[in-house]
C-alpha cells in the first residue's frame, strides 16, 4: 500500500461539506416553533420542550455520519482479508459530535458575520474530523501519528464547545447531566482508543471518566462563571481523567502522572481565573 498517497475520496468529501453548509444555512432561516410535553415517571411531572432546530440538528448528525461511513468504507485497508471484522463505529464518534455540538453552539449565534464565520470554522471542524479518522484507520500509514495527535486536539476541543453550548442553552440538570456523561464517555472512548484500541478495558474507564465528569459539573452549574469558563473546567477535567487512564492502561508510573496534571491543571485553573476574571 502508498502509505504516503492520499486516497481519500475528494468527491465525497466535497458532498459532505456541501450538505453541511445547506443544512445548517436552512436551519437559520426555516423557523419551526418549539414543542413541549409532559412526561411522568415515578408520579413526577417533568415539562420537556424541544427547540425548533433540534431536528435539523439530528438530521445534519446522522447525515454527516452516513457521508464519513460511505468514506471510511473506501479506505483501502478494508479490502485486506484480515479486515472483515473491522468496524467503523469508533470513526463515527467525533464527525457526529462536531455535526452536532457545532449546529448547538451555532444557533447561539446572532445572524451576522460572526454567525457566517462560525458556519465556516464548524463545517472544517467536521471535514477535519473525517480526515483524521480516515487515516488513523491504518496502523500503518505514516501520517496516522500527526492524525492521531490532531484528532487528540480536535476531540477536546469539540468537547469545550459542546458543553459551553449547554450549560448557556440553559438546559434542566436532569438532562443536562446525563447528557455530559455521555457525550464526556464518547469523547474519553474515542481518545483512549486512539492510543491503545487493542485493551477492552477502556469502555470502562470512558465510562467512568464520563460519571467522574457529570458529578463535577453539578456543583458548577451553581457557581456564577461564565459558560466558557464551565466548558474550559470541565474539558480540562476530562483531559486529565484521559490522560491518567491512558498511563494506567500502559502500565505506567502514573501516580507521577498524576502529579503532574495536577501541576498542570493548577496552571491552567489560575490562568482562566485571571484571564476570564472569574
Amino acid at each position: 500500500m502508498q502509505h504516503y498517497k492520499i486516497n481519500i475520496d475528494i468527491r465525497h468529501l466535497n458532498i459532505l461539506s456541501a450538505t453541511i453548509l445547506l443544512v445548517n444555512a436552512v436551519s437559520r432561516f426555516v423557523n419551526i416553533p418549539s414543542r413541549g410535553f409532559r412526561l411522568t415517571v415515578l408520579n413526577v411531572q417533568w415539562a420537556v420542550e424541544i427547540n425548533g432546530r433540534f431536528p435539523f440538528m439530528l438530521l445534519l448528525a446522522l447525515l454527516v455520519v452516513v457521508g464519513s461511513e460511505y468514506i471510511f468504507r473506501s479506505h483501502p485497508i478494508l479490502s485486506e482479508p484480515q479486515a472483515k471484522k473491522y468496524s467503523t463505529v469508533r470513526h463515527w464518534i467525533l464527525p457526529g459530535m462536531a455535526a452536532l455540538g457545532g449546529s448547538a453552539a451555532m444557533n447561539l449565534f446572532p445572524s451576522g458575520p460572526r454567525w457566517w464565520l462560525g458556519l465556516t470554522a464548524v463545517t472544517g471542524l467536521m471535514i477535519l474530523s473525517v480526515v483524521g479518522e480516515y487515516f488513523v484507520m491504518d496502523r500503518k500509514d505514516v501520517r496516522h501519528d500527526l492524525a492521531a495527535v490532531g484528532l487528540n486536539i480536535l476531540g477536546l476541543t469539540l468537547l469545550a464547545i459542546v458543553l459551553s453550548a449547554l450549560h448557556a442553552s440553559e438546559v434542566r440538570l436532569a438532562f443536562a447531566i446525563p447528557l455530559i456523561g455521555l457525550m464526556v464517555s464518547a469523547i474519553a472512548l474515542r481518545l483512549l482508543d486512539l492510543s491503545d484500541s487493542l485493551v477492552p478495558a477502556i469502555r470502562y474507564y470512558a465510562l467512568g471518566i464520563g460519571l467522574l465528569v457529570s458529578e463535577l459539573a453539578l456543583p458548577l452549574f451553581f457557581l456564577p462563571i461564565s459558560s466558557v469558563t464551565f466548558g474550559l473546567l470541565l474539558t480540562l477535567a476530562t483531559h486529565t481523567a484521559v490522560g491518567v487512564a491512558q498511563a494506567r492502561v500502559k502500565e505506567k508510573n502514573y501516580r507521577s502522572v498524576i502529579l503532574e496534571y495536577l501541576l498542570i491543571d493548577g496552571v491552567a485553573v489560575i490562568i482562566l481565573i485571571l484571564a476570564l476574571g472569574r
